[in-house]
């Protein structure tokens, strides 16, 4: 491997060839976008050229397409019990509409009530302790990625169902 500085006393078509290695030892391991992709070059000490010409290679070739990385991303998230809102601003930021992914027209198509009952096993496999139910369970479930309309109905919900006091 080269250093930072190694990289930087390379020729252009050497730091090209070198950030394409990287690029596919990365995504033989797994989906990345391209942004994040050209993070990692960025900090691996890559010239901009190297860069671009290693990115435009890798989607040429299909290595790294950034809509099947967010129809991934989204097929994760729901499998792990987590909501979208916070995927979906990584989805806008690729300049990607998540309406326009197989994966999240699904996802709308299951309705809140799926949503909710998502949200709702979040909360029976993480029981609250909190001296204040309702907002522990609201901020757990915002920070898994449910939107505030979710979190609040999953959490009203659970908590009836737990019959626990959360007077508001």
């Amino acid at each position: 491997m080269c250093s930072r500085m190694d990289i930087s006393a390379l020729s252009v078509d050497e730091q090209k060839k070198r950030a394409f290695d990287k690029v596919l030892r990365i995504v033989n391991k797994r989906e990345i976008s391209s942004s994040k992709m050209r993070i990692k070059l960025e900090t691996a000490g890559f010239c901009e050229e190297a860069i671009a010409s290693s990115l435009d290679e890798a989607q040429r070739l299909g290595y790294i397409d950034d809509m099947r990385y967010s129809e991934c991303l989204i097929r994760t998230a729901l499998s792990m019990g987590k909501g979208l809102s916070m995927i979906e601003y990584e989805i806008k930021a690729l300049g990607i509409d998540p309406y326009d992914l197989e994966a999240y027209q699904r996802y709308l198509h299951e309705g809140e009530q799926a949503q909710i009952d998502r949200a709702i096993a979040v909360l029976q496999r993480q029981p609250s302790r909190s001296k204040n139910p309702y907002a522990s369970c609201f901020r757990k479930l915002i920070s898994k990625g449910f939107s505030p309309s979710v979190a609040n109905s999953a959490t009203r919900q659970h908590l009836d169902q737990v019959d626990i006091d959360y007077d508001l």
